[in-house]
């Protein structure tokens, strides 16, 4: 045999044994790298990530306890607060504002096919909330007479929110804090009879008693304080009565600051 010959009968040889040998080594590797994985430093691991999830769960609950405390601290300070802003509400409100409800301001448009129109006279007449009942034609083919309530109140919808649907076929051009389609029927007879037997459930209870929870608010309010006894709350007031408070800085980009009820220039409170 020829020396080269020979020399790759060798080499093959070598090659063979350390082919073995690579095997046997990746094999011993993998062996020591899954006992180290698996039998040293996993339990190592499972025991540090237990001990975290301990003291991660412990210090968010410390946290959202003492968080909670604080929230407490300041839902107990914030009632003076609220009470305040409230006050304040109450005192802008205009209290000549005409609560009386003109049958002529219901309209229908053009194409409206069933423009029937009969009012029921007042629903609610006290001080601060006026209501009317009306039947109204409507689009609907069978059912086409609605029962339908508006009413105007003295508080706005951030002090009382009184209910309000949407679904008349009318249009209206003043504002109404109550404006309810109470039910339809198939004739203005038949509308009268149910609301004859059901004239008391036309407004729903929690509506009525949050109505003199608020009346009684104001009652006491604008009898026992003035805009005066607040002028560190007052941003901008105006010659009508009318103010801002330190909660509507907005305003600061107005210049100048006219006042929404009769135009006229409000004047800013000193420092603000």
């Amino acid at each position: 045999m020829i020396e080269i010959a020979t020399q790759a009968v060798e080499n093959m040889a070598k090659i063979k044994t350390l082919s073995e040998e690579i095997h046997s080594m990746r094999e011993a590797t993998d062996k020591e790298v899954s006992r180290l994985n698996w039998d040293v430093y996993r339990p190592r691991i499972q025991e540090l990530e237990h001990e975290r999830d301990l003291k991660v769960e412990e210090a968010r609950k410390q946290g959202e306890a003492a968080q909670l405390e604080k929230n407490a601290e300041i839902v107990a300070l914030n009632k003076v607060v609220r009470q305040v802003r409230l006050i304040l509400d109450f005192l802008r409100l205009d209290s000549h504002r005409n609560l009386d409800i003109s049958d002529e301001d219901i309209q229908f448009s053009r194409y409206h096919s069933n423009d029937y129109k009969e009012s029921l006279g007042l629903y609610i007449d006290d001080t601060y909330l006026k209501a009317k009942l009306y039947i109204i034609g409507n689009e609907k083919p069978t059912n086409k007479y609605s029962l339908v309530v508006l009413g105007k109140c003295l508080f706005y919808e951030d002090l009382l929110k009184l209910e309000r649907n949407y679904g008349a076929s009318f249009h209206t051009s003043d504002r109404y804090e109550l404006e309810k389609v109470v039910r339809d029927f198939p004739s203005v007879e038949q509308a009268k009879a149910w609301l004859d037997k059901n004239r008391g459930k036309l407004i729903s209870g929690e509506s009525r008693v949050q109505y003199q929870e608020v009346k009684i608010a104001y009652n006491e309010a604008i009898q026992t304080y003035k805009a005066d006894d607040f002028q560190e709350f007052l941003l901008a007031r105006c010659q009508c009565g009318n103010f801002y408070t330190i909660w509507e800085d907005y305003i600061k980009r107005n210049t100048p600051v006219s006042c929404p009820k009769c135009d006229q220039q409000m004047a800013l409170a000193p420092g603000k």
